[in-house]
């Protein structure tokens, strides 16, 4: 980042904590579980516009983070460059956003990713892409989960202005490389999103890893098998 971008940055960071605290009530939780240096993918539900500020100011270091293309016009495209955002095309090319966030993460960057690829429609965890398979795989890089509370409520998808509603921001505990290498691309998916509902308290999204019920189906074909003979 240049001497400019650092400045823009650390001044818009003081700006959204300090009119979100007044307007949210914004409140972090187990912020301290956030690495401090090195890289790190920070992945969250997306429940509004308010999402990536929100959730990178509470990191304490710079937060990189996708936003979909058309938004990189005139002023505000401007406005998001300088906060770290990078285009990605969800019709043209989407393989260009993984490999710049590939990119950042070799500079020991602090990546924002949405599994969902979109906010959500209700303010409910909807399904994950396998994208992030591809950037946790290939970047090696641990993963913290971390939930967003009340940014739909404040903002909600349909809405063209925010509105006053509590938000609460939560950092999960850190998936480490070594566990992400020993899951397959299948139970990995299912982890994380598993760890995402339970924080936020939507446990009926909760699911079997894929490997645990090949294994039960397994035993139990291995029961009836035996009960037969």
């Amino acid at each position: 980042m240049s001497l400019f971008d650092r400045f823009y940055y650390q001044m818009w960071v003081i700006i959204t904590y300090t009119l979100s605290r007044i307007f949210f009530g914004l409140r972090y939780v187990h912020s301290e579980r956030v690495p401090k240096e090195g890289k790190v993918v920070v992945i969250a539900n997306h429940q509004s516009f308010l999402d990536p500020p929100l959730i990178g100011i509470g990191t304490g270091r710079p937060c990189h983070y996708m936003a979909r293309d058309t938004l990189f016009k005139g002023l505000f495209g401007w406005h998001i460059r300088h906060l770290n955002a990078y285009p990605v095309s969800q019709t043209k090319n989407p393989i260009q956003g993984i490999k710049e966030t590939l990119k950042r993460l070799k500079q020991e960057q602090a990546v924002l990713i949405f599994p969902e690829g979109t906010r959500s429609e209700d303010g409910n965890l909807g399904e994950f892409q396998k994208g992030i398979i591809a950037v946790a795989r290939k970047s090696k890089a641990p993963i913290l989960p971390c939930v967003i509370q009340g940014a739909y409520d404040a903002w909600p998808r349909h809405a063209k202005l925010p509105h006053p509603h509590k938000i609460t921001v939560t950092y999960g505990n850190v998936l480490s490389t070594e566990e992400i290498q020993a899951m397959s691309e299948e139970d990995l998916l299912v982890h994380l999103k598993n760890q995402i509902a339970e924080m936020l308290g939507e446990t009926d999204k909760i699911q079997p890893l894929p490997s645990q019920v090949s294994a039960n189906e397994s035993t139990a074909e291995r029961e009836t098998k035996g009960t037969a003979e």
